[in-house]
């Protein structure tokens, strides 16, 4: 996920108790952190750090399927569809269209023709059973060996 390691630099810099940081609560925190990485370091600072993790980690299994969460602007988009066998899914939470954000990370990809939707509505849990499920049923779509 990018946010991942967005996280991993609040809780180390802002001595947020791993246990307790969740986006609602310290979005700001991460929202600027992301930004100030994006602004001041280069544009595509997460997006190299995730590609770079996800082409080590196939060096070990080729055939390892990866998915990226907390994709959130148009250039991160762009880069993973120029990666091989890559799609963008659209995770869908009807709750959240009512908490209006006005940050950059929260509306670049409004208008975004993503290849396939999921609804969520529910937990965590139930998120990544979805997705699981989407990708072993639709494994030959995006994977062609």
């Amino acid at each position: 996920a990018f946010a991942d390691h967005v996280k991993e630099l609040a809780i180390k810099y802002f001595d947020i108790p791993t246990n307790q940081i969740k986006f609602e609560r310290h979005r700001y925190i991460l929202q600027g952190l992301g930004q100030i990485f994006r602004e001041e370091v280069s544009k595509t600072f997460w997006i190299d750090y995730v590609i770079n993790q996800i082409n080590e980690s196939r060096k070990k299994d080729p055939k390892e399927i990866s998915v990226i969460t907390d994709v959130r602007y148009l250039n991160e988009s762009e880069a993973i569809l120029a990666q091989d066998h890559s799609i963008l899914i659209k995770i869908h939470n009807p709750i959240s269209e009512f908490w209006k954000d006005s940050h950059q990370s929260e509306n670049d990809l409004n208008d975004y023709e993503f290849d396939f939707q999921i609804e969520n509505s529910e937990d965590l849990g139930v998120y990544q059973k979805r997705v699981k499920e989407w990708v072993l049923k639709n494994y030959s779509l995006i994977i062609p060996w």
